[in-house]
Protein backbone atom coordinates (compact mmCIF):
# COMPACT_ATOMS: atom_id res chain seq x y z
CA UNK A 1 0.00 0.00 0.00
CA UNK A 2 1.48 3.29 -1.07
CA UNK A 3 0.04 6.74 -0.49
CA UNK A 4 -0.72 8.70 -3.63
CA UNK A 5 1.10 6.18 -5.79
CA UNK A 6 0.77 5.47 -9.49
CA UNK A 7 0.30 1.94 -10.74
CA UNK A 8 1.95 0.20 -13.66
CA UNK A 9 1.31 -3.48 -14.31
CA UNK A 10 2.23 -3.88 -17.94
CA UNK A 11 -0.02 -4.81 -20.81
CA UNK A 12 -2.67 -2.67 -22.44
CA UNK A 13 -5.33 -0.41 -20.92
CA UNK A 14 -8.66 -2.21 -20.62
CA UNK A 15 -12.17 -1.40 -19.39
CA UNK A 16 -12.93 0.41 -16.13
CA UNK A 17 -13.44 -1.78 -13.03
CA UNK A 18 -16.80 -2.04 -11.20
CA UNK A 19 -18.57 0.99 -9.74
CA UNK A 20 -17.64 2.82 -6.53
CA UNK A 21 -17.86 0.69 -3.40
CA UNK A 22 -18.29 1.98 0.17
CA UNK A 23 -17.14 -0.24 3.01
CA UNK A 24 -16.18 0.28 6.68
CA UNK A 25 -15.50 3.98 6.31
CA UNK A 26 -13.57 3.65 3.03
CA UNK A 27 -14.72 4.53 -0.47
CA UNK A 28 -13.10 2.62 -3.33
CA UNK A 29 -13.29 4.64 -6.55
CA UNK A 30 -12.42 2.79 -9.77
CA UNK A 31 -9.62 4.38 -11.78
CA UNK A 32 -8.78 1.95 -14.57
CA UNK A 33 -7.70 -1.60 -15.25
CA UNK A 34 -4.93 -3.32 -17.17
CA UNK A 35 -4.87 -6.53 -19.17
CA UNK A 36 -1.80 -8.47 -18.08
CA UNK A 37 0.49 -10.50 -20.29
CA UNK A 38 -0.72 -13.75 -18.67
CA UNK A 39 -4.38 -12.98 -19.45
CA UNK A 40 -5.32 -11.68 -16.00
CA UNK A 41 -6.67 -8.25 -15.16
CA UNK A 42 -5.37 -5.71 -12.65
CA UNK A 43 -8.12 -3.43 -11.30
CA UNK A 44 -6.84 -0.13 -9.99
CA UNK A 45 -8.81 1.63 -7.20
CA UNK A 46 -8.32 4.85 -5.29
CA UNK A 47 -9.23 4.39 -1.60
CA UNK A 48 -10.48 7.43 0.28
CA UNK A 49 -11.09 7.42 4.03
CA UNK A 50 -14.37 9.26 4.56
CA UNK A 51 -13.37 10.35 8.07
CA UNK A 52 -9.78 11.52 7.57
CA UNK A 53 -9.57 12.10 3.82
CA UNK A 54 -6.54 9.78 3.64
CA UNK A 55 -5.89 8.60 0.08
CA UNK A 56 -4.42 5.21 -0.77
CA UNK A 57 -4.12 3.08 -3.90
CA UNK A 58 -5.22 -0.52 -4.22
CA UNK A 59 -4.87 -3.12 -6.96
CA UNK A 60 -7.01 -6.26 -7.19
CA UNK A 61 -5.64 -8.91 -9.52
CA UNK A 62 -8.17 -11.19 -11.22
CA UNK A 63 -7.68 -14.25 -13.35
CA UNK A 64 -4.06 -14.78 -12.24
CA UNK A 65 -3.15 -18.45 -11.87
CA UNK A 66 0.31 -17.95 -10.39
CA UNK A 67 1.02 -15.21 -7.83
CA UNK A 68 4.72 -15.38 -8.69
CA UNK A 69 3.88 -13.93 -12.11
CA UNK A 70 2.84 -10.66 -10.43
CA UNK A 71 5.70 -8.25 -9.78
CA UNK A 72 4.05 -5.28 -8.10
CA UNK A 73 5.11 -3.14 -5.12
CA UNK A 74 1.64 -2.76 -3.58
CA UNK A 75 -0.34 -5.96 -2.89
CA UNK A 76 -1.18 -9.25 -4.54
CA UNK A 77 -4.82 -10.38 -4.62
CA UNK A 78 -5.73 -13.71 -6.15
CA UNK A 79 -8.55 -14.49 -8.52
CA UNK A 80 -11.97 -14.55 -6.86
CA UNK A 81 -11.12 -12.11 -4.05
CA UNK A 82 -13.84 -9.47 -4.22
CA UNK A 83 -13.41 -5.77 -3.61
CA UNK A 84 -14.94 -5.81 -0.11
CA UNK A 85 -12.59 -8.53 1.09
CA UNK A 86 -9.68 -6.73 -0.55
CA UNK A 87 -10.60 -3.52 1.29
CA UNK A 88 -10.70 -5.42 4.58
CA UNK A 89 -7.17 -6.68 3.91
CA UNK A 90 -6.09 -3.13 3.10
CA UNK A 91 -7.54 -1.79 6.35
CA UNK A 92 -5.61 -4.38 8.38
CA UNK A 93 -2.22 -3.76 6.73
CA UNK A 94 -0.53 -0.43 7.39
CA UNK A 95 2.10 0.65 4.85
CA UNK A 96 5.66 0.46 6.14
CA UNK A 97 7.51 3.76 6.28
CA UNK A 98 9.92 2.67 3.53
CA UNK A 99 6.97 2.78 1.09
CA UNK A 100 6.09 6.38 1.95
CA UNK A 101 7.25 9.62 0.35
CA UNK A 102 10.57 11.15 1.36
CA UNK A 103 8.83 13.80 3.46
CA UNK A 104 6.78 11.17 5.30
CA UNK A 105 9.89 9.09 6.00
CA UNK A 106 11.78 12.09 7.34
CA UNK A 107 8.80 13.09 9.47
CA UNK A 108 8.63 9.59 10.98
CA UNK A 109 12.37 9.55 11.75
CA UNK A 110 12.19 13.02 13.35
CA UNK A 111 9.29 11.92 15.55
CA UNK A 112 11.19 8.83 16.70
CA UNK A 113 14.35 10.74 17.61
CA UNK A 114 12.43 13.56 19.29
CA UNK A 115 10.65 10.96 21.42
CA UNK A 116 13.96 9.25 22.11
CA UNK A 117 15.55 12.49 23.35
CA UNK A 118 12.57 13.13 25.64
CA UNK A 119 12.72 9.54 26.91
CA UNK A 120 16.41 9.88 27.77
CA UNK A 121 15.78 13.19 29.54
CA UNK A 122 12.96 11.63 31.59
CA UNK A 123 15.22 8.71 32.56
CA UNK A 124 18.10 11.02 33.50
CA UNK A 125 15.75 13.11 35.64
CA UNK A 126 14.31 10.17 37.57
CA UNK A 127 17.77 8.62 37.95
CA UNK A 128 19.05 11.86 39.50
CA UNK A 129 16.08 11.98 41.89
CA UNK A 130 16.66 8.36 42.90
CA UNK A 131 20.40 8.84 43.43
CA UNK A 132 19.71 11.77 45.74
CA UNK A 133 17.06 9.82 47.68
CA UNK A 134 18.55 7.01 49.74
CA UNK A 135 15.16 5.50 50.58
CA UNK A 136 14.37 4.92 46.89
CA UNK A 137 17.72 3.25 46.27
CA UNK A 138 17.27 0.97 49.29
CA UNK A 139 13.79 0.02 48.12
CA UNK A 140 15.06 -0.93 44.64
CA UNK A 141 18.02 -2.86 46.08
CA UNK A 142 15.97 -4.81 48.62
CA UNK A 143 12.95 -5.60 46.43
CA UNK A 144 14.44 -7.17 43.32
CA UNK A 145 11.42 -9.35 42.49
CA UNK A 146 8.94 -6.51 42.90
CA UNK A 147 11.16 -4.22 40.81
CA UNK A 148 11.37 -6.85 38.06
CA UNK A 149 7.58 -7.33 38.09
CA UNK A 150 7.04 -3.56 37.82
CA UNK A 151 9.55 -3.38 34.96
CA UNK A 152 7.79 -6.16 33.02
CA UNK A 153 4.38 -4.67 33.79
CA UNK A 154 5.34 -1.26 32.43
CA UNK A 155 6.89 -2.88 29.36
CA UNK A 156 3.63 -4.75 28.71
CA UNK A 157 1.79 -1.45 29.19
CA UNK A 158 3.90 0.12 26.43
CA UNK A 159 3.13 -2.77 24.07
CA UNK A 160 -0.58 -2.49 24.86
CA UNK A 161 -0.69 1.29 24.33
CA UNK A 162 1.82 1.53 21.48
CA UNK A 163 -0.73 2.59 18.81
CA UNK A 164 -2.82 4.83 21.05
CA UNK A 165 -1.15 8.25 20.66
CA UNK A 166 -1.76 9.83 24.10
CA UNK A 167 -1.76 6.63 26.13
CA UNK A 168 1.30 5.38 24.26
CA UNK A 169 3.30 8.47 25.23
CA UNK A 170 2.23 8.08 28.89
CA UNK A 171 3.21 4.39 28.82
CA UNK A 172 6.59 5.08 27.20
CA UNK A 173 7.56 7.86 29.61
CA UNK A 174 6.35 5.81 32.60
CA UNK A 175 8.63 2.99 31.48
CA UNK A 176 11.63 5.23 30.85
CA UNK A 177 11.09 6.99 34.18
CA UNK A 178 11.13 3.67 36.01
CA UNK A 179 14.23 2.43 34.17
CA UNK A 180 15.92 5.67 35.22
CA UNK A 181 15.18 4.81 38.84
CA UNK A 182 16.51 1.27 38.32
CA UNK A 183 19.71 2.65 36.81
CA UNK A 184 20.42 4.56 40.03
CA UNK A 185 22.18 1.57 41.63
CA UNK A 186 24.89 1.04 38.94
CA UNK A 187 25.24 4.82 38.66
CA UNK A 188 26.02 5.03 42.39
CA UNK A 189 28.37 2.02 42.20
CA UNK A 190 30.42 3.52 39.36
CA UNK A 191 29.69 7.21 39.92
CA UNK A 192 33.15 8.38 38.83
CA UNK A 193 32.66 6.75 35.39
CA UNK A 194 29.12 7.94 34.64
CA UNK A 195 30.13 10.94 32.52
CA UNK A 196 32.64 8.99 30.44
CA UNK A 197 30.17 6.13 29.96
CA UNK A 198 27.46 8.55 28.86
CA UNK A 199 29.76 10.27 26.36
CA UNK A 200 31.02 6.99 24.90
CA UNK A 201 27.46 5.62 24.66
CA UNK A 202 26.19 8.70 22.86
CA UNK A 203 29.15 8.71 20.47
CA UNK A 204 28.69 5.03 19.64
CA UNK A 205 24.92 5.40 19.28
CA UNK A 206 25.23 8.53 17.15
CA UNK A 207 27.92 7.07 14.92
CA UNK A 208 26.13 3.77 14.29
CA UNK A 209 22.77 5.47 13.73
CA UNK A 210 24.28 8.00 11.34
CA UNK A 211 25.90 5.19 9.36
CA UNK A 212 22.60 3.33 8.92
CA UNK A 213 20.54 6.44 8.18
CA UNK A 214 22.97 7.69 5.53
CA UNK A 215 23.78 4.37 3.84
CA UNK A 216 20.23 2.94 4.29
CA UNK A 217 21.72 -0.54 4.63
CA UNK A 218 19.37 -3.27 5.79
CA UNK A 219 20.67 -5.05 8.90
CA UNK A 220 17.61 -7.26 9.41
CA UNK A 221 19.80 -10.33 8.85
CA UNK A 222 21.34 -9.67 12.28
CA UNK A 223 18.07 -10.23 14.15
CA UNK A 224 18.51 -13.94 14.81
CA UNK A 225 22.15 -13.63 15.83
CA UNK A 226 21.40 -10.78 18.23
CA UNK A 227 18.49 -12.64 19.83
CA UNK A 228 20.69 -15.67 20.44
CA UNK A 229 23.39 -13.34 21.76
CA UNK A 230 21.02 -11.80 24.33
CA UNK A 231 19.89 -15.24 25.48
CA UNK A 232 23.51 -16.37 25.92
CA UNK A 233 24.25 -13.09 27.70
CA UNK A 234 21.47 -13.71 30.23
CA UNK A 235 22.39 -17.37 30.73
CA UNK A 236 26.08 -16.52 31.12
CA UNK A 237 25.32 -13.77 33.64
CA UNK A 238 23.15 -16.11 35.75
CA UNK A 239 25.80 -18.85 35.64
CA UNK A 240 28.44 -16.41 36.77
CA UNK A 241 26.32 -15.04 39.62
CA UNK A 242 25.21 -18.40 41.03
CA UNK A 243 28.07 -20.72 40.10
CA UNK A 244 31.28 -19.47 38.47
CA UNK A 245 31.64 -16.13 40.29
CA UNK A 246 34.57 -15.26 38.05
CA UNK A 247 35.64 -11.65 37.53
CA UNK A 248 37.35 -12.64 34.26
CA UNK A 249 34.17 -14.24 32.91
CA UNK A 250 32.16 -11.23 34.05
CA UNK A 251 34.52 -8.97 32.09
CA UNK A 252 34.02 -11.11 28.97
CA UNK A 253 30.23 -10.88 29.38
CA UNK A 254 30.50 -7.11 29.67
CA UNK A 255 32.46 -6.85 26.41
CA UNK A 256 29.97 -9.18 24.72
CA UNK A 257 27.11 -6.98 25.98
CA UNK A 258 28.68 -3.87 24.47
CA UNK A 259 29.10 -5.59 21.09
CA UNK A 260 25.59 -7.07 21.11
CA UNK A 261 23.87 -3.76 21.85
CA UNK A 262 25.97 -1.98 19.25
CA UNK A 263 24.58 -4.61 16.88
CA UNK A 264 21.05 -3.89 18.11
CA UNK A 265 21.52 -0.19 17.33
CA UNK A 266 22.34 -1.11 13.72
CA UNK A 267 19.44 -3.56 13.59
CA UNK A 268 16.77 -1.32 15.14
CA UNK A 269 17.83 1.79 13.24
CA UNK A 270 17.60 -0.25 10.05
CA UNK A 271 14.08 -1.33 11.02
CA UNK A 272 13.07 2.31 11.46
CA UNK A 273 13.78 3.09 7.82
CA UNK A 274 12.77 -0.26 6.34
CA UNK A 275 10.13 -2.06 8.40
CA UNK A 276 8.19 0.00 10.92
CA UNK A 277 4.73 1.27 9.94
CA UNK A 278 4.00 4.96 10.23
CA UNK A 279 1.93 4.49 13.42
CA UNK A 280 4.72 2.66 15.29
CA UNK A 281 6.66 5.66 16.61
CA UNK A 282 6.33 4.42 20.21
CA UNK A 283 7.74 0.96 19.44
CA UNK A 284 10.57 2.37 17.34
CA UNK A 285 11.46 4.77 20.15
CA UNK A 286 11.31 2.01 22.77
CA UNK A 287 13.66 -0.21 20.75
CA UNK A 288 16.27 2.54 20.38
CA UNK A 289 15.90 3.62 24.02
CA UNK A 290 16.58 0.09 25.29
CA UNK A 291 19.59 -0.20 22.97
CA UNK A 292 21.06 3.06 24.28
CA UNK A 293 20.26 2.29 27.92
CA UNK A 294 21.82 -1.17 27.84
CA UNK A 295 24.85 0.08 25.94
CA UNK A 296 25.37 2.77 28.59
CA UNK A 297 25.05 0.25 31.44
CA UNK A 298 27.51 -2.19 29.86
CA UNK A 299 30.04 0.55 29.10
CA UNK A 300 29.67 1.83 32.68
CA UNK A 301 30.25 -1.69 33.95
CA UNK A 302 33.26 -2.06 31.65
CA UNK A 303 34.88 1.16 32.92
CA UNK A 304 34.20 0.16 36.50
CA UNK A 305 35.69 -3.30 35.97
CA UNK A 306 38.75 -1.77 34.25
CA UNK A 307 39.30 0.38 37.33
CA UNK A 308 39.15 -2.64 39.61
Amino acid sequence: MIKNSSVFVGGSLSHLPPATVNYAGWEARPVNSFLMANGGTAYHYRLINSATGETLMMVVFEGVSNADEIHHPIHRFQDGLNIRVAMEVIRSQKPVIAEQSVSDRLSFIRKVYHMLILSVLVAVGTCYLAVTNEAVVQFIASNFILTLVMYIGLLVFVFFARKKPSLGIIALFSFTAFTGVMAAIPVIMYSEHVFNAAVLSLLAFGGLSFYVLTTRKDFSFMGGFLTVGVILLIVGSLLNVFWLQSSGFDFMITIAGILIFCGFILYDTSNIIHRYAEDEVIMATLALYLDLLNLFLYILRFLGASRD
